[in-house]
């Protein structure tokens, strides 16, 4: 990650500078419409998922969102910023999802219209899963930016502390499976409240083991699956008390609480990792904690 700043920071010095205002324009398109494929997408898996298996289903689909997060630096590493490389690569990937989808055996499902005419009805309806997308936006980029720099300031490499944050996201990728599973068998709002306070617990424990680094990532690797596993949880529930147009509607909602939370939680980390060199596991474990409480609050619904 860190040598993924420094190339990007390198590329704005190029001689071409004067044309990163084009960037402004195009990564707004580019942000618009993965977010529209990111809700459709959503819709259409859980429309399409039974009630037994919906979260595992939906846990698949996390874990290839994660995956995704976590190939993206890697690619660039590979490819270098400049050229026309990196870009024909992010290209070659976009057309095969559009093959894929574009297959004449492919059937999108029929969305009936909302039940609700304005979005502003569904953050009363589903407040936990709205919670649910603000925390987990908010820690993942926190965590994507600050991770390799806390374990720097701890004393580990360049190499390790990048490797550290490359082993959380193996651990969001590999261990929702098994807690998309264990969510369709088990109480989800029981298991979302065990995660939060497990989330928060772990995240306390970051200062304790973070020099040593055997230790350091095994805690990360099931700190990263469980953390993320709040979020795959409540998708499940989600798409189990919804369908159709409100279906739609809600995943709108939420997309954009996870916007929110991307631009928030940098913020937030930074301050608290100016007052106290663990602030980033800190302010992880207020942020945990605090969620927890949502859903004891809220008995029912999502």
């Amino acid at each position: 990650m860190t040598e993924f700043y420094k190339m990007t920071r390198n590329c704005l010095k190029c001689e071409k500078s004067a044309s990163i205002w084009l960037w402004f324009p195009l990564r707004f398109a580019l942000g618009a419409a993965s977010e529209t494929m990111l809700v459709m997408s959503e819709t259409w898996l859980s429309h399409i998922s039974d009630d037994r298996s919906r979260t595992t289903t939906l846990a698949i689909y996390t874990a290839a969102l994660s995956l995704g997060f976590a190939l993206g630096p890697v690619i660039l590493t590979l490819t270098g910023p400049h050229g026309l490389v990196p870009y024909l690569t992010g290209g070659g990937i976009a057309l095969v999802a559009l093959l894929s989808v574009a297959m004449p055996w492919m059937r999108s499902p029929v969305l009936g219209k909302p039940t609700h005419p304005g979005m502003t009805r569904y953050l009363a309806l589903a407040p936990v899963a709205i919670g649910a997308t603000l925390l987990n936006a908010a820690l993942e980029t926190s965590g994507s930016s600050f991770l390799p720099l806390y374990a720097m300031q701890a004393g580990w490499t360049e190499h390790g502390a990048t490797l550290l944050l490359s082993v959380l996201l193996f651990g969001a990728i590999v261990l929702q499976i098994p807690i998309g599973w264990a969510a369709d068998r088990l109480n989800p709002r029981r298991l979302v409240i065990g995660l939060s306070v497990a989330s928060a617990i772990g995240a306390l424990i970051w200062p304790a083991v973070i020099g040593y680094p055997s230790l350091a990532y095994g805690l990360l690797f099931l700190w990263g699956g469980v953390f993320v596993g709040i979020y795959t949880v409540m998708m499940g529930v989600i798409g189990s008390r919804f369908r159709g147009g409100d279906l739609v509607s809600v995943y709108s909602v939420i997309s954009i609480a996870w916007g929110v939370g991307a631009f928030i939680g940098p913020g937030a980390t930074g301050l608290a990792m100016d007052l106290t060199k663990h602030g980033l596991p800190y302010f992880a474990a207020f942020a945990c904690a605090l969620f927890a409480v949502l859903p004891i609050l809220r008995k029912k619904g999502a």
